[in-house]
């Protein structure tokens, strides 16, 4: 039954393994998207002001 006790703990060791790149990927996918936000506002600022200076003119 040694066989049983190791195959359980090499299973668990690649569930861990999964479990950590899923959570990951998750928080990096995060990131990008409060990036892409901000970046976007940032964008949309400096289009604002460009179309409140050419109102000026």
């Amino acid at each position: 039954m040694a066989w049983f006790g190791e195959g359980l703990s090499s299973l668990k060791g690649q569930l861990t393994n999964f479990t950590k790149e899923v959570l990951s990927e998750g928080r990096d996918e995060i990131y990008d998207k409060d990036s892409d936000l901000s970046e976007s506002k940032k964008k949309v600022e400096e289009l604002e002001a460009l179309c409140a200076s050419q109102d000026l003119e």
